[in-house]
């Protein structure tokens, strides 16, 4: 297909006997841009992206070009016959392989930023990855500034809002840092831009309670998991803070939601601190410490 200014095509591709074409946008461009799209009944090849799996294990696309310049586009690509578990991204094989987030209409999903460059296109979903604390905020942010200097973080690269840092973090989102410095603040900013997990498991612990000298009960809720499967969950207790699942520790199921764990062979007159657990693929995580003390 012949482009001379910016619009749009369906490219009529389609392999194993099922024709699913292909949307292509071009939103800017300057010059005369030939543009070609085929599909392949194989996998992407390449190392994928941190906590990213193949979607369209046996299905790939390759789009070229030639001629244009000043080049910004947007590709809608088909995921018929799959069936996601987590949150769909598309992915873009240049030197590497790039996850870009992607919105769907039905099966098809459209990148949501748009591409400047052409080359291996598939559809891949985030894994889950088990949290170990609440969601990220803009005070979890860090970058190194002068010794004694004041970060301040905007949402623009000048003017814009000056964000808390209770702000919670939106992926693929550009945030801009300051310094001050002796009460002067820079006018230039540093930008950062943030790429948070969409799956992200939450555990929390319960309270503590039926306290006896040698036991007591404890428990949590295991929430959120983007389909990543649990296999093991229960409480974990230590005379010290921070206590981990390789210590002391219940197994109390491999199901998510709400738990309740019997903790036995205490020690009478004793402090103790408990965290909730839980187990899948990607690791371990831990809820918010509670503690008591025995009679």
């Amino acid at each position: 297909m012949t482009f001379n200014a910016p619009g749009s095509i369906s490219f009529p591709v389609g392999k194993g006997g099922s024709y699913r074409p292909v949307l292509f946008q071009y939103t800017g461009l300057t010059g005369t841009s030939i543009v070609s799209a085929e599909q392949f009944e194989t996998p992407l090849t390449g190392t994928l992206p941190a906590y990213t799996s193949l979607l369209t294990t046996g299905r790939h696309w390759t789009i070229t070009q030639s001629g244009g310049t000043g080049l910004q586009y947007f590709v809608t690509l088909d995921a018929s016959g799959y069936t996601p578990s987590g949150t769909i991204v598309m992915l873009k094989k240049d030197a590497a392989i790039v996850s870009c987030p992607a919105v769907a209409a039905a099966s098809l999903y459209t990148n949501v930023a748009a591409f400047t460059s052409f080359s291996d296109f598939a559809l891949g979903q985030l894994t889950c990855l088990l949290s170990t604390g609440p969601a990220p905020k803009v005070a979890d942010l860090v970058v190194t500034g002068q010794p004694g200097a004041v970060i301040r973080w905007y949402d623009a690269a000048s003017g814009g809002n000056l964000l808390a840092g209770t702000t919670l973090l939106v992926s693929h989102t550009d945030y801009w840092a300051s310094q001050e410095v002796n009460g002067c603040e820079s006018s230039a900013r540093f930008r950062v831009t943030a790429i948070v997990n969409d799956c992200y498991i939450t555990v929390a612990t319960g309270a503590a309670g039926s306290i006896t000298a040698t036991s007591a009960t404890c428990g949590g809720i295991i929430s959120n998991n983007c389909g990543g499967n649990v296999t093991a969950s229960g409480v974990c207790w230590a005379t010290a803070t921070g206590p981990i699942a390789t210590g002391n520790h219940t197994t109390d199921g491999t199901s998510s939601g709400t738990f309740t764990s019997s903790i036995t062979g205490l020690t009478p007159g004793t402090t103790y601190y408990v965290r909730a657990y839980a187990t899948n693929s990607s690791g371990t995580a831990y809820g918010n410490e509670v503690n008591f003390t025995t009679p």
